[in-house]
């Protein structure tokens, strides 16, 4: 092809991409690919037509190709449409894209199929009854599966671009594609038949027959796809259909012998979509056995996504069919050899609470709570505690402190520091729950006990709590307990506490008055300037730092004063911070 140009610069790079192009060196044949464009806006649309695209045709069918390389020319082929002299030649580039759709690499293949379709967007009909439907029905009849997978992804894709007849045709050659000898091709065919449901006469007539066929495949996987559609299909179903033709397939499905678990996992992220279009009444009598058969799966996968879905179930039943065929099956989860599928529980069980009369809940539900709590993995417990507020705004306060409430004096001590930080971030709603005279009652020791705790993380959200509480009932109500914490921090024998001491403050500059700020800090200047450890008293210079503004000037004379001695400190950290007073 280089023989025909001229020898100009731009001409010269041209010739070299073109050569370049069937290089043996797939860097030089990467880079060539990208200068397609290039290539055509120098050669003009006659030779694009005449000589660039045959000359793609014949490395695409005469070379061993890389594939980036063929993935990358799937892309610059659909760009040459501005470079070939308008839609009356669009149907050029079907050939190459063609080839490149009959190739074993999914990438490649996708790709060509993808390009097919950019290019037939927008075309008059002349060019999908004359060009497009020829490509697809080759496609559809070649030997290799490959080309037939493409066949199945574009007749879902334009099916309704095609005149009547053609179409009957392409119905036809789809409905062949459906029953297929290769299961890829099956299953490609499943996933394009969502692609074609137009009108909801057109889906029952011609398309359900085909899915409700592939929904009993002897494969798996195409099984597996033609429910992972349904959700879509569905919709086009009135609720009776749905009873009758979807969910009475999956349930013999569902108890058919030698099922795989991934077909069973697939059911159980679909059910939710089948509640939403069946009436309540199949609901109670197909779908919630369902539910209990996928509870005791004996896959966790299983197990765990089925648990996600139970709060959908739960708005559309009694509470009485609730609690005497759901509540024991979740009951015996509990104790479930995984830790995901008992995460799972832990994550709805307080969310469901308000779908069951208060004695159940209370007979059923916290026992659930109270054993989750105890659990031995971190992110059990962690799932529940995130979740705990649910339950606790529907029983009541009264209920809270008689059952949630003793469930959680163990936490203090539990071993893992993440779940008592999740408790003491947590701390504040129970007031909002019990009321701050209860809530002193309950929960002051266990403030104390988390001020001193090991973690520092821990330590700093008591002290961020007491904002939380101070902005919405007033700083007042949290003064003393404050004042009497930041005492206790100051006279301990660990340095660390003392350190807290210092940092508490700046959790509560933006609500402490002017005064109360002023006495604090006397006591911590009173009690810390003299401390042996330095970083105690390098945490005091930078309180001071931050809160000096809003200092009486006495107690910043005071302070200043007492810093020059820190400039001749033996320890560098601490004269550098004295030197920033």
């Amino acid at each position: 092809m280089s023989n025909y140009l001229n020898n100009d610069n731009d001409e010269e790079d041209c010739t070299i991409y073109i050569e370049e192009l069937k290089s043996d060196d797939p860097n030089l044949k990467i880079n060539a690919v990208t200068k397609i464009i290039q290539i055509a806006k120098i050669l003009g649309q006659n030779r694009v037509r005449e000589e660039l695209i045959p000359y793609l045709i014949e490395i695409i069918e005469e070379l061993d190709n890389e594939e980036d390389f063929l993935t990358s020319l799937c892309e610059q082929i659909v760009q040459l449409n501005d470079f070939i002299g308008g839609k009356a030649y669009s149907h050029l580039l079907i050939a190459p894209l063609e080839l490149l759709a009959s190739m074993e690499e999914n990438i490649i293949r996708q790709k060509a199929v993808n390009s097919l379709i950019q290019i037939s967007n927008n075309q008059e009909s002349q060019f999908f009854s004359t060009h497009f439907f020829s490509m697809i029905k080759q496609l559809a009849g070649w030997d290799n599966y490959p080309s037939r997978i493409s066949a199945c992804s574009l007749i879902g894709a334009t099916y309704f671009q095609f005149q009547e007849a053609q179409r009957e045709d392409l119905m036809n050659s789809f409905e062949k594609l459906c029953k297929d000898d290769t299961p890829m091709v099956r299953r490609t065919a499943s996933q394009n038949i969502e692609e074609k449901q137009q009108t909801q006469l057109f889906f029952k007539e011609k398309l359900l027959p085909m899915w409700l066929n592939l929904l009993k495949d002897n494969v798996d996987s195409v099984k597996v796809k033609s429910i992972e559609i349904s959700p879509k299909l569905i919709t086009r179903l009135s609720k009776s259909d749905v009873a009758e033709k979807f969910v009475k397939n999956i349930k013999e499905i569902l108890t058919a012998k030698g099922k795989s678990w991934r077909i069973r996992y697939a059911i159980a992220e679909i059910i939710c979509d089948l509640i939403l279009n069946v009436e309540n009444d199949c609901i109670q009598k197909e779908i919630l056995p369902i539910y209990e058969i996928l509870l005791k799966d004996s896959e966790h996968e299983v197990r765990s996504i089925t648990l996600i879905k139970v709060p959908e179930l739960c708005q559309h039943l009694p509470s009485s069919i609730l609690t005497t065929n759901l509540l024991p099956v979740l009951n015996g989860l509990v104790q479930d050899t995984s830790q995901h599928v008992r995460s799972s529980l832990g994550e709805i069980i307080c969310k469901i609470a308000n779908f069951f009369e208060q004695n159940s809940v209370i007979s059923g539900i916290i026992p659930i709570v109270e054993s989750l709590l105890k659990d031995e993995t971190l992110d059990v417990r962690l799932s529940l505690i995130n979740n705990i507020q649910l339950i606790n705004q529907y029983i009541g306060n009264e209920n809270v402190k008689k059952y949630i409430l003793p469930a959680f004096q163990s936490i203090q001590n539990d071993k893992q520091w993440r779940f008592r930080l999740v408790f003491v971030e947590f701390i504040p709603n129970f007031l909002q729950q019990i009321g701050f005279e209860e809530f002193k009652e309950q929960f002051l020791e266990f403030v104390k006990i988390f001020a001193f705790d090991h973690y520092s993380a821990i330590r700093e959200q008591v002290f961020a709590n007491f904002l939380v509480i101070s902005k919405t009932l007033g700083y007042p109500a949290i003064k003393n307990i404050f004042f009497d914490l930041v005492n206790q921090l100051i006279k301990s024998n660990n340095y660390i506490y003392r350190v807290t001491a210092t940092k508490s403050i700046g959790h509560l500059i933006d609500v402490i008055p002017k005064n109360d700020l002023n006495e604090i800090f006397e006591i911590l200047q009173n009690n810390l300037f003299d401390d042996k450890v330095p970083n105690v008293k390098i945490n005091l210079l930078k309180l001071y730092n931050s809160i000096q503004e809003k200092l009486n000037p006495s107690v910043r004379n005071k302070f200043i004063q007492k810093t020059k001695i820190l400039l001749k400190d033996n320890d560098a950290d601490l004269s550098y911070f004295a030197s920033l007073i």
